[in-house]
């Protein structure tokens, strides 16, 4: 099983969904959609989702926020919970975690949380709360490190393997 999530902070993960990996694309300008080859559901069970509370389609019955990825974590993993305990056939199976761009804050903070939740139901077994199969972390074009990730972009753009601009030294790159 795979959770996606987009980034943003505050991208919808239904963007993934419909525009890059999920089981099939829209087309004719939205009043149709086709097939998607390289969808990743054909490997895995996806499950897309719109977080923190009020990104997409989420939302909150009693108007609260999240502003910070520690705490969208544990609610991603109050989630997880919930899922889990509605769908129990799918709590043996690894569970992998997949995000992109600002995703690569968002998944280290809920990876994180997985692991110590799951040291905790493992020293005191609660009924209906399951330990998270965590079997990978992928990171696709994350942000991790904005400040260093950010500073890099004119070296690559000028002067990398793959530049952008073909004069190192011209007005782009000065």
């Amino acid at each position: 099983m795979t959770l996606w999530l987009n980034g943003g902070p505050g991208c919808s993960s239904s963007t993934g969904l419909l525009f890059e990996l999920g089981p099939c694309s829209i087309a004719d300008e939205g009043k149709n959609t086709t097939f998607n080859k390289y969808s990743w559901n054909t490997h895995s069970n996806m499950i897309f989702l719109d977080q923190p509370v009020n990104v997409g389609y989420s939302y909150s019955d009693d108007g609260s926020t999240v502003n910070t990825s520690p705490v969208a974590a544990e609610d991603v993993y109050a989630f997880l919970e919930l899922f889990l305990d509605r769908y129990p056939q799918y709590a043996d199976a690894p569970f992998h975690l997949a995000a992109e761009s600002y995703g690569g804050t968002y998944a280290p903070n809920i990876a994180s949380t997985i692991y110590n939740k799951n040291k905790e139901v493992a020293l005191r077994p609660v009924p209906r709360v399951k330990k998270i199969n965590l079997a990978s972390v992928i990171l696709a074009n994350g942000i991790t490190d904005p400040y260093t990730q950010m500073a890099s972009v004119p070296e690559f753009a000028c002067d990398g393997p793959y530049a952008v601009y073909d004069d190192p030294e011209g007005p782009q790159c000065s």
